[in-house]
């Protein structure tokens, strides 16, 4: 007879097949959220905490045209606000048990099918239509951070004044600011938007056994995102997967993958291995990270430091770095890291707490 677990350690017994038992020895496989949600029992109720969740977002579009587009950045921390505080007060009524992740996804599947079908809550950014074009840049030989892309598209968004869903022709004059794996990061012939929202869904299957980061993750915000065509989610899936489900050389590879996609799974992984003082696997994230810009950086140094760096036009000139904070998907990133390791946030307060003990006994 197999001997029980220790306590603390997972078991391997219900996991569905011997190749998914390495979902145990995943690294970050031991943190778990404190379980203490309260027993769920309507639909309703949870229906209602989810309207709460999608209301920062849904909001997000009006509060600009009311503001005439002078609060950006007050809005986006309040989208931010809205999206890290929902899966804490979903979980205080019973957020993490089955049938209220049940209704959860269910109504986060609906509302991505609701946008990707008719454009209802869409349109919040051009990143379906741009990411990919620069993948034919790179393809014809052109530096995507010196040369500007400059094309016209349609894009449909709603509400707006007077109409449920409306369209509008525009003309995108951009530079890329990304890493350069990116734009090759989606499945030809289909909108971005569907790329986008199978990843989501991907991610949703590889952390199905975890009620907390199913929570995060399935919940509105990233639904909304994830339909809306943010290209954070190929990145994200190579980060669920690298840190979730695979272990050894393919674990490896998937990291390295996703440290060509978007700036925020470098500063993810860095900071993972910071935070286990492993200085060895910190190096290798930031020459892996190097290796993935050089070929750009010997032909044009300045403006990939510029465009990827400090999110400017190749020459610096024009915008702002802090102009990062108008951007609504950004805080997705700090919901993965919570969804992940949530451990993070219990030894962040207890940190703080022992600072203030410190300063009160001077």
């Amino acid at each position: 007879m197999a001997a029980a677990p220790r306590r603390g350690q997972q078991s391997t017994a219900a996991l569905p097949g011997g190749r998914w038992r390495a979902y145990a020895r995943a690294p970050v496989a031991r943190t778990t959220a404190p379980n203490i949600s309260r027993p769920a029992r309507w639909g309703p109720l949870l229906l209602a905490l989810f309207g709460v969740g999608l209301l920062p977002m849904v909001l997000s579009a009006p509060l600009d045209w009311l503001t005439g587009n002078g609060h950006l950045v007050e809005i986006s921390l309040l989208v931010g606000v809205g999206a890290i505080a929902y899966p804490y007060l979903a979980r205080r009524f019973g957020g993490t048990q089955p049938a209220s992740l049940r209704w959860l996804l269910l109504f986060s599947g609906a509302l991505v099918v609701l946008v990707l079908t008719t454009g209802i809550f869409g349109g919040s950014t051009d990143e379906p239509f741009t990411t990919t074009r620069y993948a034919g840049l790179i393809l014809a030989g052109k530096n995507p951070y010196t040369t500007q892309l400059v094309f016209n598209y349609t894009q449909c968004s709603g509400p707006t004044q007077g109409a449920l869903v409306a369209c509008a022709s525009y003309t995108s004059r951009s530079y890329f600011v990304y890493l350069p794996l990116l734009p090759f990061l989606a499945i030809p012939l289909i909108p971005y938007q569907v790329t986008t929202s199978l990843c989501w869904v991907a991610a949703l299957y590889l952390v199905r056994n975890r009620p907390w980061a199913l929570l995060v993750i399935g919940s509105p915000y990233p639904a909304l995102l994830a339909a809306n065509g943010y290209n954070d989610f190929p990145g994200v899936l190579l980060l669920v997967l690298a840190f979730v489900t695979l272990t050894g050389p393919p674990r490896k590879i998937a990291e390295w993958v996703a440290l060509g996609t978007k700036q925020f799974a470098n500063l993810f992984v860095a900071g993972y291995y910071l935070w286990r003082r492993d200085i060895r696997n910190f190096a290798v994230t930031v020459g892996v990270s190097v290796l993935w810009l050089l070929p750009f950086l010997l032909v044009g140094p300045k403006a990939v430091v510029c465009t990827a760096g400090l999110h400017r036009n190749p020459d610096c000139s024009g915008g702002s770095t802090l102009d990062v904070l108008t951007h609504v998907n950004y805080w997705f990133w700090a919901l993965l890291v919570l969804a992940l390791f949530p451990v993070v946030v219990p030894k962040l307060l207890a940190a703080g707490r022992g600072v203030r003990q410190k300063l009160l006994h001077r």
